[in-house]
């Protein structure tokens, strides 16, 4: 069993990756899957606690750097940015917009 849940964990990472911006209900990764929406639950978790996915405010599951913020992020460490710059330039806009 442990066998089989850890190629499906893999499995299901392997989608994510292939599919960025893909974002998915627990129903919804079952369905698509084909396994109970138990074992979804499960798989759709170790991603999230290992920090391969994160959970929306809609429930949806899906990889922190799909988001806009991630996006931008990998942006500025592509032109040699240091990550704290990207940190500080995101706080000071949050504060900006208050």
């Amino acid at each position: 069993m442990l066998e089989r849940l850890e190629h499906l964990i893999a499995r299901t990472r392997s989608e994510y990756m292939e599919m960025p911006g893909q974002r998915l209900s627990v129903i919804e990764a079952g369905r698509l899957w084909g396994i109970e929406q138990n074992l979804a639950e499960t798989i759709l978790q170790a991603l999230v606690d290992e920090g391969f996915l994160k959970t929306g405010a809609d429930g949806k599951f899906g990889r922190p750097t799909d988001s806009p913020q991630g996006a931008l992020c990998r942006r500025h460490l592509r032109r040699g940015l240091p990550l704290q710059r990207f940190i500080e330039i995101g706080s000071a806009r949050r504060t900006d917009r208050r």
